[in-house]
C-alpha cells in the first residue's frame, strides 16, 4: 500500500503470449460470483475505482467528466467484470479489447481493501485471464507500478505474465502524467 509519496515510481509492462498452464483454485467458504457489467453505472464504477485505487494513487479516471468516462466504459471495446463476495462488491477488472486480435490489455485490476489477503486476488485474476483468452488474442498485456499492491507484480508473473519493459520516473513527474 502506498501511504506516502515515494521518490520514484517504477512501471513494469508485462505480456502473456499463451494461456496459463494452470488457473489458481480457491479454498474459501464465501459465495463468489464474477459478473460482467457492460453498462456499469458510472457511480458504481467510481465507487469501485475509488475504493480500490485510493491506496495506489489511481487518479486518472477521477478527472474525467461523466460523458468522458461513459464513452470509455460503455464502449464495445471495454469489458468490466465485478467480483462479488457474499453478495458485496469485492473487486473489479477492466479490459480493453480495442486491439483484438493482436492483443487485449488489462487496464485495471484490484480488490477492495477488506478482501485482500484471502486468496481472492489470484483466483479472480485467473478467472478473468481465462475469460480474456476465450476471445483468442495473440497476447495479453498489463502494466503495474511500485504504487500498486506489493503482490501485484509477483502475482502477474506467477500466472504467466512476463516483464517486457520497465520505466522509472520521479514521483512528481509520474503524478503530472497520471492526473
Amino acid at each position: 500500500m502506498a501511504d506516502s509519496f515515494p521518490d520514484t515510481v517504477r512501471t513494469t509492462t508485462l505480456e502473456m503470449l499463451v494461456p496459463p498452464g494452470f488457473y489458481p483454485s480457491l479454498q474459501i467458504k464465501s459465495k463468489l460470483a464474477i459478473m460482467k457489467a457492460p453498462q456499469i453505472p458510472l457511480a458504481f464504477y467510481r465507487f469501485l475505482y475509488g475504493e480500490i485505487g485510493k491506496s495506489h494513487f489511481w487518479y486518472l479516471r477521477n478527472h474525467l467528466s461523466d460523458d468522458e468516462l461513459e464513452e470509455i466504459l460503455h464502449s464495445e471495446h471495454t469489458q468490466i467484470s465485478v467480483l462479488y463476495c457474499d453478495g458485496a462488491p469485492a473487486g473489479f477488472a477492466e479490459f480493453d479489447y480495442s486491439k483484438l486480435p493482436e492483443s487485449v490489455e488489462l487496464i485495471y485490476f484490484g480488490l477492495c481493501p477488506q478482501y485482500i489477503g484471502r486468496g481472492l486476488g489470484k483466483w479472480f485474476l485467473g478467472q478473468i485471464v481465462r475469460s480474456a483468452w476465450e476471445e483468442k488474442p495473440t497476447r495479453l498485456n498489463v502494466s503495474t507500478t511500485t504504487l500498486d499492491h506489493s503482490n501485484a507484480l509477483p502475482l502477474y508473473q506467477k500466472l504467466g505474465f512476463i516483464p517486457i519493459a520497465f520505466k522509472e520516473q520521479k514521483m512528481e513527474d509520474w503524478l503530472q502524467i497520471n492526473r
